[in-house]
């Protein structure tokens, strides 16, 4: 072998030899609490706090390892093995951040990890110098909105692993990545958790508003689910969501000025929670806003919660099709623009919100609302009142069916109408599916501009009007025994549909 050979044979050695001697590893020493800053409290005795150390907390026990306020700390990776393990970062006192700077591409953590409040104005951070896998079936704790700090500078990408939570009130602030294949969000009532940057989701990722609330302030939401549980909710101030599973309650924040709070749904959604667009003491608009072509999915709902400003916008060119097991409706306005179009495949329904049994919903704009074959209408009347749609819409096309329920112990009275369609339309529905009344039968009447549910009992033929054609063929249907002819709807027909069908056509009802 020759000597330039060896020579390079050991050059290589040398090199492997110093990569694998470079990065030291220190363990917590004792199951005991302790300050993370004393030599004593590490095996070896030396504290991790360079760039090519690492830490483990290993030991079985509860215990917690405390960096104290203002301390900065720069470590390659960090191993929490033991899950009632807990590293606790106090809140800043001063100006100077207290922070855990990671220079490594893996953390694995199974404890805890709490970032803690503090009373100064520094901030309370885990900083990520490199793209960084957040692995373990731990979590860390985010105690202060304001102050609590996940930290991603530009070019790296924070992925947070499958089964490790980053929870609290706090937020993520990245200039580079964030990618969420755990869950994120909030765990106590107080907690509010801010997401104000762009965040990707892999499918077992989640955004859980439990108990507090996860405000989307600017920032997106792609893929995964959002959910809430026990009293918690998204709340919406701006951003977008899309590509994802919603089932919890998403609130787009009612306006407290004349500036509009909008919610863009950027592409298909799966919806079995709600999506409300709330009613606000300013002039703005609460918008659930669609740009592009856009399926929602699932057996959800988006609903309009103010009659002037909730609103959901549909821009030119987009078609939004609302599926068949979807919920759509309120006291608000649907208002397509250009050749904007909502095509309907599941259900409208006026006048939803608690508290409000009945309502208006305003069809506008200059696009168009179809209603296909397998749409339904659902209206509610209570107390003498009823849902009504009123539509200045360019173009409203009707199809499919219309439902009456009944609120409490309300019933429609005989010779009355309810108009539950005002204005110009194409098209009509199909069939009304309603209650049985005591006598005769509920009928859709459609007319120029209007469609109405009438109840004249003793109009027999479905003209709008009690005449002697209705007499006639009552009589030809109750000779033939034909089941239209059971007038009292008791299942037979007999001679007191005769008199209950004779009394009713001479009161002219």
């Amino acid at each position: 072998m020759g000597m330039n050979v060896k020579y390079g044979l050991i050059a290589g050695f040398l090199a492997v030899s110093s990569s694998w001697t470079c990065a030291y590893g220190q363990a917590w020493a004792a199951p005991i609490s302790g300050l993370w800053s004393l030599p004593a409290n590490w095996n070896p005795a030396n504290v991790p706090d360079a760039q090519t150390e690492f830490a483990t907390l290993g030991l079985s026990g509860t215990y917690t390892v405390t960096i104290t306020a203002s301390e900065s700390i720069p470590i390659r990776g960090l191993t929490i093995s033991n899950t009632s393990a807990n590293l606790q970062l106090t809140g800043p006192s001063t100006s100077a951040d207290t922070a855990l700077r990671f220079y490594g591409d893996n953390v694995n953590n199974n404890g805890t990890i709490v970032l803690g409040a503090g009373a100064g104005t520094g901030d309370c951070r885990l900083y990520f110098a490199l793209s960084c896998l957040l692995a373990g079936s731990g979590k860390v704790r985010l105690d202060e909105a304001g102050d609590s700090v996940v930290t991603v500078p530009a070019g790296v990408t924070l992925t947070n692993g499958a089964g490790h939570r980053i929870v609290g009130a706090g937020r993520i602030a990245t200039a580079g990545a964030f990618s969420n294949a755990g869950t994120i969000g909030t765990e106590f009532a107080t907690d509010v958790w801010t997401i104000d940057a762009p965040m990707t989701q892999t499918a077992t990722g989640i955004i859980r508003a439990d108990r507090g609330v996860v405000q989307l302030t600017g920032g997106s939401i792609a893929g995964g689910t959002i959910t809430s549980t026990l009293g918690g909710y998204v709340e919406v101030l701006s951003g977008s969501i899309g590509t994802l599973l919603n089932s919890g309650e998403i609130r787009v924040a009612g306006p407290t000025n004349s500036a509009n709070v909008s919610l863009l749904i950027a592409s298909g959604i799966t919806n079995n929670g709600q999506v409300r667009a709330m009613q606000g003491s300013g002039s703005g608009d609460a918008r659930v806003q669609f740009t592009s072509d856009v399926s929602v999915l699932g057996a959800g709902a988006i609903l309009l919660e103010e009659p002037t400003d909730s609103v959901v916008t549909i821009a030119s060119g987009a078609t939004v099709t609302i599926g068949p097991s979807q919920h759509i409706g309120g006291v608000g306005a649907i208002t397509p623009t250009g050749a904007g179009k909502l095509v309907l495949n599941g259900v409208m329904q006026p006048g939803v919100p608690a508290g409000q049994p009945v309502g208006t919903l305003r069809m506008s704009g200059t696009g168009t609302i179809q209603f296909s074959t397998s749409a339904r209408l659902e209206i509610e009347y209570a107390g003498g009142q009823h849902d009504q749609v009123v539509s200045t819409a360019s173009s409203l096309m009707l199809a499919g069916t219309v439902q009456l329920k009944y609120v409490g112990e309300s019933a429609i009275a005989p010779c009355s109408e309810l108009v539950i369609v005002s204005g110009p339309y194409t098209g009509g529905f199909a069939t009304l599916s309603a209650p049985k009344p005591a006598l005769g039968k509920l009928r859709l009447i459609h007319e120029p501009n209007e469609v109405r549910i009438a109840y004249y009992p003793s109009d027999f033929d479905g003209s709008g009007f009690v005449d002697t054609d209705d007499f006639t063929a009552f009589i030809v249907a109750f000779e033939a025994g034909e089941d239209a002819a059971d007038f009292d709807n008791s299942g037979f027909v007999d001679t007191d549909d005769f008199t209950a069908f004779v009394t009713a056509f001479e009161a002219g009802c």
